[in-house]
């Protein structure tokens, strides 16, 4: 089995349709790590290489902080109206206010809403040390636009895969709590 590698993993993931303007992406940045991907934003909605080769050895196109996948995400054609980003249970510079300046200052250059996520509660029902308290001033800088999922705190420990990553159920239930805030953003609740 390949050792995990987050400096080397490439999950980020374009969709657009542009019969009905809809879309969304994915970029994944584990905590302190440089968020990265193969593809410069111009060339995102293009048909690429996508083999298992190219993606084990091809070099990031652009690579850096939150504030680098802000911009990254904020030169798409079409660009985001709302970002929905969070650092998950990995070692993170959230609780920096300089690097919280930053990032709000980043959405607005590129004039998207930023939505942070509330880190959702491990198997044995706890936070880990890089979260909690924090999420709460990086939710107020964020305009108090924020999702809390407190409720991951109840779960029982067969909707787990493993001490982090949710079951199908509880994501599904996360799905459709964004989706809802979308909805009430837009005013259609």
């Amino acid at each position: 089995r390949t050792p995990w590698d987050p400096d080397n993993i490439f999950d980020n993931r374009y969709y657009y349709d542009p019969i009905r303007n809809n879309s969304v992406t994915f970029l994944i940045k584990y905590g302190k790590r440089q968020a990265h991907g193969h593809w410069m934003p111009e060339e995102v909605h293009q048909p690429h290489n996508l083999s298992e080769t190219y993606n084990k050895y091809a070099r990031p196109a652009w690579a850096g902080n939150w504030t680098a996948a802000i911009r990254h995400l904020g030169q798409l054609k079409p660009k985001p109206k709302y970002v929905v980003f969070n650092a998950g249970h990995h070692p993170h510079d959230l609780g920096d206010p300089q690097m919280q300046d930053e990032i709000v200052a980043a959405f607005e250059e590129y004039g998207m809403l930023g939505i942070y996520s509330f880190t959702t509660y491990r198997k044995a029902h706890r936070l880990t040390g890089t979260v909690g308290d924090q999420e709460h001033v990086v939710c107020e800088k964020m305009e108090h636009r924020c999702i809390s999922y407190d409720w991951t705190k109840n779960l029982s420990a067969s909707e787990y895969n493993d001490e982090v990553h949710m079951r199908t159920g509880p994501i599904q239930r996360q799905n459709e709590e964004l989706i809802a805030y979308w909805r009430k953003l837009e005013g259609l609740n």
